[in-house]
């Protein structure tokens, strides 16, 4: 599959506004100092393809897990869509 654009909302750091993700021909680049999102990017394509993320393991110490992750960021439920061709 090429992806073309992915649309995230409201999903572990990212906010309701983040704009839309276009992926150009030759990839996408993110970059940016810590904690504006580049990971979340990451983990909002994995749990949208795999159902899941490997980041929020079951057992991981410390009660950490997908829904009370960065409630500063939370507005309604989290969403990610990805749009692209096979």
């Amino acid at each position: 599959m090429k992806l073309e654009r992915v649309e995230i909302a409201r999903l572990r750091g990212i906010p309701g506004d983040w704009p839309v993700l276009s992926i150009g021909e030759k990839g996408l680049i993110v970059y940016g100092p810590n904690g504006v999102g580049k990971s979340s990017i990451i983990d909002a394509l994995e749990a949208t393809i795999r159902g899941r993320s490997s980041l929020f393991k079951d057992n991981r110490a410390g009660g950490v897990n997908w829904d009370d992750a960065s409630p500063h960021i939370k507005g309604g439920a989290p969403s990610c869509t990805i749009h692209g061709t096979l």
